[in-house]
């Protein structure tokens, strides 16, 4: 959170091209070193499964980014994940699988998932989609956490060779930790409206950005 002003300060300065090769290099970083385990882009506690998606979120922002038919080049990428994932199983290149899982392929489709619920305009003002898409964030970081992991995905359920029960139960399971997750973090929310840390949060990030602000009017 500390770091959030820091960081937009210097994509404000970022022209179109110059923000398009710092999200290439990072994202490609992050897609190749977060599967192999680095300490710099790996875990929920590192760099590289959040500061991609962050990236193009402000991109998104910053350039009215446009794109056409999203739904469809979204199941076109999906479409190839899966066949490229399908190929590296069968070579026997199992090693390299969660590229596939964790990568580059991600990033894009997820990228043409949210400009294509972004674009239907019955998403902007529904409560309850938005209160549920307020909480995923929350469940991810919960469900991904270390310490939750081999609870939670440590199941030899998962490893039942029938893939279509694997699909059936595991569509229920992500629906269940959504909702489950999903009122955890509202009750957050409630705590923590209660106590107002929102509100001294955003004193710390409005303070240091008027500091750099300062800073940046004095060099002038």
């Amino acid at each position: 959170m500390l770091l959030v002003p820091f960081i937009n300060m210097v994509l404000q300065k970022l022209n179109r091209l110059q923000f398009l090769y710092l999200i290439g290099i990072v994202s490609i970083l992050a897609s190749l070193l977060s599967p192999i385990n680095s300490l710099i882009f790996s875990s929920e506690l590192q760099f590289g499964y959040l500061l991609p998606p962050y990236l193009i979120g402000a991109f998104i922002k910053k350039e009215q980014l446009k794109v056409n038919h999203p739904g469809i080049k979204f199941i076109l990428v999906y479409l190839a994940t899966i066949t490229i994932a399908s190929l590296f199983y069968y070579f026997n290149f199992n090693k390299y699988l969660n590229i596939m899982y964790f990568g580059i392929f991600q990033l894009i489709m997820a990228l043409y998932l949210f400009i294509t619920f972004q674009s239907w305009s019955s998403f902007h003002y529904n409560k309850v989609i938005n209160v549920m898409a307020s909480t995923v964030f929350a469940t991810y970081l919960i469900t991904d956490n270390s310490l939750l992991k081999p609870i939670l995905w440590g199941n030899h359920f998962f490893y039942n060779p029938n893939l279509g029960l694997i699909n059936i139960v595991g569509i229920g399971i992500t629906v269940a930790l959504l909702l489950g997750c999903g009122v955890i973090d509202l009750g957050r929310k409630f705590l923590f409206a209660k106590l107002q840390v929102p509100k001294i949060g955003v004193k710390i990030t409005n303070k240091i950005d008027s500091l750099l602000k300062e800073a940046g009017s004095n060099d002038k």
